[in-house]
């Protein structure tokens, strides 16, 4: 939609996450304002997310991906469930906590782990009765492991390409602002303002400036609270690890314009066949 096109001025909503009225996590937070900003009748309001900084500060492998199960196929069938301690890996890292972890579960010589360089895969030797495999219905650490998300089997095959690229996009949603947005994370509409991509390494900070002028109609007349969620790719909240973030919010104003009757083929008759029975009677 258009940027102001009224007589009213735009606002500016600054956000700093340290500042808000109430904390959530930290990515969840609640801004709340003795300013109230409203409209009028016959004016409505847009809302943008102009501008987004934070640091790329989120673990490779969080609190909310760090578990893996593995289950053999023996008789009866056993599970096994390694936790690995939350932080930024590589495949080298990875792979070395990860025989530390298997190793201290199945003992020495059982399974072995292996990373691929040419590849980009891991694989698992077992030595073991039965077969080892992956189950999904355990693990939550999908991506460093090539583990295909949505799968309900057990996978015993080889595993896909390992993924520590981390924090690839984010979701900027206001979840007391409904803006009617589409979202395949959903598959139905959401309160999402924008998507931010991340392309900084972790650590460092992400700068994003929204220089079109499109934003999003919103079906309120008054705005003073601000419910505030990033989120990532799988709608996941995202860890900052305590490091703040900011935002700038704009709203802009517009006329709203009456709808006008479209008078259809069957009305203008019917209208007609009125005005020729009044003129009769």
């Amino acid at each position: 939609m258009a940027t102001n096109t009224t007589h009213l001025s735009s606002r500016m909503v600054f956000l700093n996450s340290d500042n808000a009225w109430k904390s959530l996590s930290s990515s969840e937070k609640i801004f709340l304002f003795d300013d109230v900003i409203y409209c009028p009748p016959t004016v409505g309001m847009t809302l943008k997310l102009k501008s987004l900084q934070f640091c790329n500060s989120a673990y490779t492998i969080g609190s909310l991906s760090n578990q893996i199960r593995f289950t053999v196929s023996s008789s009866p069938v056993v599970h096994h469930d390694i936790v690995i301690d939350p932080g930024f890996y590589s495949s080298s890292s990875f792979l070395k906590i990860l025989q530390e972890k298997v190793t201290a579960e199945f003992g020495a010589g059982v399974v072995t782990a292996a990373y691929s360089t040419t590849s980009g895969k891991f694989s698992f030797t077992y030595t073991g009765s039965g077969s080892l495999g992956l189950n999904p219905s355990g693990t939550t650490c999908f991506e460093p492991l090539g583990f295909p998300r949505g799968l309900t089997d057990v996978l015993y095959t080889s595993l896909g390409v390992a993924n520590f690229s981390g924090l690839n996009s984010l979701y900027f949603e206001i979840l007391n602002i409904p803006t009617s947005s589409l979202d395949t994370r959903t598959r139905a509409a959401s309160n999402t303002l924008a998507r931010v991509n991340v392309d900084s390494p972790s650590g460092s900070m992400v700068y994003f400036t929204d220089t079109s002028s499109s934003s999003l109609r919103l079906n309120t007349s008054t705005l003073n609270v601000f419910h505030c969620r990033l989120t990532d790719r799988y709608g996941s909240q995202i860890d900052f690890n305590a490091i703040p973030w900011e935002a700038s919010l704009v709203v802009d104003f517009f006329h709203v314009i009456a709808p006008r009757e479209v008078r259809t083929l069957e009305k203008a008759i019917m209208l007609d066949e009125n005005d020729t029975e009044a003129t009769t009677a």
